[in-house]
């Protein structure tokens, strides 16, 4: 694949809630599935968080939903500073960001940087959060040119 990810399979499309449980029923009852378990996304400790170029507190309670190669995640975000509190108090409920999964991150990320993309958010992920995996993640604004937020995934292990 000569694209700049090296990938064209979306695997997420996540949408920030101010209520995730309330959504999260609404949601299971409209496609006939069962609410999926809430999680919350890891502390600071060990997540490693850097919004905008400070690192963070902020955190989330999380329900994902899977069609198979397509997750949908909804996101609600608490009071600290992070991408999904930010989307939420500019733009309301809805629509958030589409992710893929990359291999190096981190270089993926500097590649967008210097391709003029700005880096939002970056983390990791222990455990409770993509099909029990530990990773990383970076949002990257890219609304001017694709007219989205891009979420950049690596498992590692």
């Amino acid at each position: 694949m000569a694209g700049v990810l090296e990938s064209d399979v979306i695997v997420q499309v996540a949408f920030v809630v101010k209520d995730v449980e309330k959504t999260a029923r609404k949601y299971a009852d409209f496609f006939g599935m069962q609410v999926p378990e809430f999680t919350q996304s890891d502390p600071v400790e060990t997540s490693h968080a850097v919004y905008r170029g400070k690192p963070t507190g902020g955190r989330n309670k999380q329900a994902i939903f899977n069609f198979g190669q397509v997750a949908l995640e909804l996101i609600q975000p608490d009071n600290g500073p992070s991408a999904w509190r930010e989307a939420l108090d500019q733009n309301g409920e809805g629509f958030h960001h589409i992710a893929f999964r990359v291999k190096d991150l981190p270089a993926k990320t500097a590649e967008l940087e210097a391709r003029g993309y700005t880096n939002i958010m970056t983390g990791s992920w222990t455990k409770q959060k993509e099909g029990g995996s530990n990773g990383m993640y970076s949002y990257i604004d890219a609304t001017e040119d694709l007219k989205t937020v891009l979420e950049l995934l690596e498992r590692l292990d």
